[in-house]
């Protein structure tokens, strides 16, 4: 089966400023798993609960609501919170 296992892009013309200094060039790269039943994951920086929601990405906790939706994601001391209505 043909899917998607890595990708990367260091190229120096593209700068992220919000992350670093607009003359510091940002590079990206990323390996990608698959689950049992075909979903994709990161590599490495993944954490998978039971009812199959990724509980950890790139060392950022992820939580759920009863519905599986994401509701928050907590990261060095802060977190983002989701509202449905």
């Amino acid at each position: 089966m043909n899917r998607l296992s890595s990708v990367a892009d260091n190229n120096p013309n593209c700068t992220n400023p919000a992350v670093a200094p607009a003359t510091v060039p940002v590079s990206y790269s990323r390996s990608f798993g698959y689950d049992g039943l075909g979903n994709l994951y990161i590599s490495g920086a993944v954490g998978i609960g039971a009812a199959g929601n990724q509980t950890v990405v790139n060392g950022k906790a992820v939580a759920y609501d009863a519905e599986d939706r994401q509701i928050s994601v907590a990261y060095a001391g802060s977190a983002e919170t989701y509202v449905y209505l």
